[in-house]
């Protein structure tokens, strides 16, 4: 009972702290109230297009709103950037300037590896089983052979990451996303994901191995560690940004339709989902290099047309 409530009051003090990772990760693009490739519309992100949203071809395309509550999630969106601009910006720049990128790196897989009960347990949960016993084989690997998780011994023998959350689980059974929700301090999520997070916090082993001071003090850790990573994408995104909220409501929205498509059973779980090498976007607890993949044919071109 003790650990139980240890556990409920840790979570609401991580929201604190991981939240902030809300304003960093974006996705360049024009859109407005579509998300291409995807279906998204309506209350429900990651669901089919309602009936009669994409028009014939002599007609104009008719989606509907996927930000009923923009006012709000624009001021929500405008302190949360402030936030990193003025806080994590400059506590990255200087965590980047004095560690080296292996260190870095090392001390992300470390994160990563501690949050394979969670990936399990949703992997079970979306009756994936072998991806389960990926998870599993993984964590004992790397945190034998990986010194605790530093090293990823576990993907060079061909045993991929396989991260699933509580929100990925839920749109799998069918639970709608509803809509679009930018909450200070967290940044873009919706009613499902933030219900996800919440329980996915009821699983996070940080309490059962460091103190409550010390467990605060290595998320907040984890989370300028990963900040890092995106400071000068991040940084040109904003510049290339039209309207850099449209920017990260498409990302994210993109993201979760993406995840949700490709966690269902079934021969069409791939087709649906935007072709691509990389499985994640916007959350830090996935690879820093998954967040970026959004950029990098938008880089590409930019280099491209410079020659």
């Amino acid at each position: 009972m003790i650990k139980a409530l240890q556990g409920l009051r840790l979570v609401f003090g991580l929201l604190l702290v991981l939240g902030l990772s809300g304003c960093v990760s974006t996705r360049s693009t024009t859109a407005d109230t579509t998300v291409a490739g995807t279906g998204v519309g309506g209350q429900d992100v990651d669901g089919p297009s309602p009936e009669g949203s994409v028009a014939s071809a002599d007609t104009a395309v008719q989606a509907p709103n996927v930000d009923p509550w923009e006012p709000f999630n624009r001021k929500m969106f405008a302190f949360n950037d402030a936030v990193d601009t003025w806080v994590l910006v400059p506590l990255a720049s200087a965590w980047d300037l004095f560690l080296p990128d292996p260190v870095q790196r090392g001390f992300s897989r470390f994160r990563e590896n501690l949050a394979s009960p969670i990936d399990f347990a949703n992997n079970l949960l979306q009756g994936k089983g072998e991806a389960a016993l990926v998870v599993m084989g993984r964590f004992v690997l790397n945190s034998t052979a990986g010194l605790g998780g530093v090293l990823d011994p576990a993907s060079e023998l061909g045993f991929p990451a396989k991260p699933e959350d509580l929100g990925q689980t839920l749109g799998v059974w069918g639970v709608p996303s509803g809509p679009y929700l930018v909450l200070p301090f967290w940044g873009p999520s919706s009613p499902r994901d933030l219900a996800g997070r919440i329980g996915d916090g009821f699983a996070n082993i940080y309490p059962y191995v460091f103190e409550k001071e010390a467990s605060y003090a290595f998320t907040a850790a984890g989370l300028i560690n990963e900040r890092a990573f995106l400071l000068d994408t991040v940084r040109n995104v904003k510049a290339a940004s039209l309207d850099y909220y449209i920017a990260l409501r498409s990302a994210y929205l993109e993201r979760r339709s993406m995840q949700i498509k490709d966690s269902r059973p079934g021969p069409e779980s791939r087709s649906v989902a935007p072709a691509t090498d990389e499985d994640d976007l916007y959350f830090f607890e996935d690879e820093d290099e998954d967040d970026l993949y959004f950029f990098e044919e938008d880089e590409e071109e930019t280099t491209d047309e410079s020659e």
